[in-house]
């Protein structure tokens, strides 16, 4: 039953992502750097399910393990990031840390989030 509720959150938070209920510019912007490695995607969207749900510590593994296993996969970094900045008392360096790797990876493999990532950077750092 909690994996069917999990398939369920995955699909409606794919759905309002993808028509950009709410969505920024930026998120709307990155449809396509999101999703350029399946695997990882699908990972780090049961990750969000996860967190929905309020298991946050399933969700750290699942993202932590999208990188791990997909190191060339920008939005894992941005991803994890966001994630240490706000559940783990906005622990800034390492955010910072995910936050340059995801940048680096958007310059790397010409994608269009160079300057988001700029933007995540200059917010922990300010």
């Amino acid at each position: 039953m909690k994996l069917i509720r999990i398939a369920a959150t995955i699909a409606i938070s794919a759905v309002f992502y993808y028509i950009g209920v709410g969505a920024s510019s930026e998120k709307a912007m990155a449809q396509d750097w999101v999703n350029q490695n399946r695997a990882a995607a699908l990972l780090v969207q049961e990750g969000n399910a996860l967190k929905d749900n309020g298991s946050i510590q399933e969700a750290e593994a699942l993202y932590r393990r999208a990188i791990q296993q997909h190191p060339d996969y920008a939005n894992g970094y941005r991803v994890l990031g966001l994630f240490v900045n706000y559940y783990f008392q906005h622990d800034r360096q390492e955010a910072l840390q995910h936050y340059t790797k995801f940048r680096d990876l958007c310059q790397a493999q010409n994608l269009d989030c160079v300057d988001y990532a700029e933007s995540l950077i200059e917010r922990v750092r300010n």
